[in-house]
């Protein structure tokens, strides 16, 4: 009898010894997994910048408006603009000030795919900044009001 109670004592110590290591491989696994979502809820998603591209030099052709008060500020606006290739024959002043800057797409996606798209991401405006307003016989393919957000513009131009 002594025999098989020694038998049965190694059989069980062996069974607690699988048990114990598949309790721990159980628990790594979770603690790995845990550091895994937290790191990910914790580090911010980086997001891939996309570069500011015009479709051809001067191919664009764009109003700019005035909407800040500041003329020289919206000068040195034209001359980065043109500077990317972008034709801009003159300044205007609207008569209102913005509190944002406006992209208004002036011919739409289908005479020039990508010209309201391309200028905000020139000028580091967001999307619904942008505004799609058909008028005929308007020659211009955009219209570019510069609000009191100047300075974020200016520095994304340089």
């Amino acid at each position: 009898m002594a025999k098989t109670s020694k038998k049965k004592d190694k059989t069980s110590s062996f069974k607690n010894l699988i048990t114990r290591l598949f309790d721990w491989f159980v628990i790594c696994t979770l603690g790995l997994i845990a550091v895994f979502i937290l790191v990910g809820y914790l580090l911010p998603v980086k997001e891939k910048e996309v570069e500011a591209r015009v479709p051809d030099r001067n191919s664009i052709l764009v109003e700019l408006f005035d909407g800040c008060g500041r003329k020289d500020v919206v000068q040195d606006i034209r001359i980065h603009l043109i500077e990317k290739g972008i034709d801009v024959p003159q300044v205007s002043r609207t008569g209102y000030t913005y509190p944002v800057s406006l992209v208004v797409d002036r011919i739409g996606a289908k005479a020039n795919p990508g010209v309201a798209d391309s200028l905000s991401r020139i000028l580091g405006v967001s999307e619904d900044q942008v505004v799609l307003q058909r008028i005929e016989g308007l020659q211009v393919d955009a219209t570019i009001v510069i609000g009191l957000d100047y300075p974020k513009i200016i520095e994304k131009l340089k």
